[in-house]
């Protein structure tokens, strides 16, 4: 299986994993704050693709959506505690793990 490699803060991969600009009509939404820091998101997204099942790869997209749909600053704790939510994971446990990674 061929492996991925991206930064949430990249706008090229979050057109890359949801191919949202022509195939979807969707804008992107530049965060105010972008470039963002992205070591503690891609922490989390580390973190969350470790866990076993569908939930790492959801993370990791959400998280990205959260950035360039939504214009949010995905580097904050409560953005990448939405994306946790949103993938089905808990955002307690995305924190701890991002922890000891840092």
């Amino acid at each position: 299986m061929p492996s991925l490699y991206f930064d949430v803060a990249s706008p090229y991969a979050y057109l890359a994993l949801e191919r949202a600009d022509a195939a979807f009509g969707e804008e992107v939404a530049w965060p105010a704050d972008w470039p963002a820091n992205s070591l503690g998101p891609m922490r989390a997204v580390v973190c969350a693709l470790r866990r076993p099942g569908d939930a790492g790869p959801a993370f990791a997209r959400a998280l990205c959506g959260r950035g360039f749909a939504r214009g949010e600053d995905v580097a904050t704790d409560a953005s990448i505690a939405a994306a946790a939510v949103e993938a089905g994971l808990d955002p307690a446990a995305v924190a701890a793990h991002r922890a000891v990674l840092g």
